[in-house]
């Protein structure tokens, strides 16, 4: 169980973030959580501007990372509210343009279960979302050179969000022969 404190994985000040101690030198791999996240605070666009966040992430530094994350957004619109996906790069200090999959429109804010996945082949990270044992969603694929990338879960949130709870049921890491 990690709580969401206000943390950057970006400004390297997410308090609650455990990494396997290792990086993983397997050309393919997969890293994988089941994430049950009680958000009280809803996020980014609309009438709330604070957002919690919890999932997983593969890293090295504040600079170079990917994280795959569950975001409630309470939006504008009914068809903004809900649970989101969200899929981030940054890389040697630039971040790209995060990816987001809404994962269930009109979707009633508090707690979200997921199962997050991120497939590595080569130099391809895909990341892949289960939302309440559907099947599986893709969210999209970025391209990172990276060696040294350390797996892990964090939990973190904006400086105005309040504190959520978020559970972690499974966590693994897979070698993948192809």
């Amino acid at each position: 169980m990690l709580v969401t404190l206000p943390g950057d994985l970006s400004k390297d000040t997410v308090k609650n973030m455990l990494l396997y101690k290792d990086a993983i030198k397997e050309r393919n791999y997969e890293v994988s959580a089941e994430i049950a996240a009680d958000y009280q605070a809803y996020g980014e666009s609309g009438i709330a501007k604070s957002a919690t966040a919890g999932g997983i992430v593969l890293h090295q530094s504040k600079d170079n990372f990917i994280a795959l994350y569950l975001v409630n957004k309470l939006g504008g619109y009914r068809s903004h509210t809900g649970p989101f996906a969200y899929l981030v790069k940054r890389q040697n200090g630039k971040t790209a343009k995060p990816l987001a999959l809404q994962l269930d429109k009109n979707g009633l804010l508090g707690v979200a279960n997921a199962t997050l996945r991120i497939e590595k082949r080569g130099f391809k990270y895909t990341a892949l979302v289960r939302y309440k044992g559907k099947k599986w969603k893709k969210i999209g694929t970025f391209a990172l050179l990276g060696k040294t990338l350390k797996p892990g879960i964090f939990a973190s949130a904006d400086r105005n969000a309040v504190e959520a709870v978020i559970e972690v049921d499974s966590f693994e890491i897979q070698k993948v022969e192809k």
